[in-house]
């Protein structure tokens, strides 16, 4: 496991300069970090998903000052995915969304064949939107309640962000 440092690329002259604590990654490598990261309590969410970071360092150190991209094996996450987000199937994320409608960003091309500026439109038809999807459109949407309640509920706890009314 090691840490390594990426400053921001250079702004250029003219272009305000950032922060230092804000503009650089740390990209945390992990040997053998394939445990699961839905924990057996909800307490330990935090502490899985920035592994090898404590909350504690974690908090201190980098949450709104830099970034932090921890690698692991994919299958720390095949219990969320499974769990709480259908397997990743698209259709089913779609259809148990919590967002009133499905948000739909195109990228068109002008008559000259270059890309145009980004166009979104909102549909609540879930055929409609698998079909801009595969045009490649991309699509914006909620993730579904029971997954908001199992993983951003205590997140927001843990991040000291849970001063909000939560649903019942």
């Amino acid at each position: 496991m090691g840490a390594k440092r990426r400053p921001a690329a250079d702004q250029g002259p003219g272009k305000k300069k950032r922060a230092a604590c804000s503009s650089s990654v740390v990209d945390v490598r992990t040997a053998g970090a394939n445990a699961p990261l839905v924990p057996a309590s909800p307490e330990t969410l935090l502490a899985s998903l920035t592994h090898p970071i404590s909350p504690r360092d974690f908090l201190r150190e980098y949450y709104r000052k830099r970034a932090l991209v921890v690698h692991g094996d994919a299958g720390r996450f095949q219990d969320i995915i499974h769990e709480h987000l259908f397997g990743l199937d698209l259709r089913s994320l779609l259809e148990n969304t919590a967002s009133e409608a499905l948000h739909v960003w195109t990228k068109p091309l002008s008559s000259t064949g270059e890309a145009g500026p980004i166009e979104s439109f909102r549909t609540d038809d879930v055929d409609a939107a698998l079909a801009c999807h595969r045009a490649g459109a991309s699509l914006y949407f909620q993730t579904p309640v029971d997954a908001a309640h199992a993983l951003c509920a205590p997140l927001q706890r843990d991040l000291g962000m849970h001063f909000a009314a939560e649903d019942a």
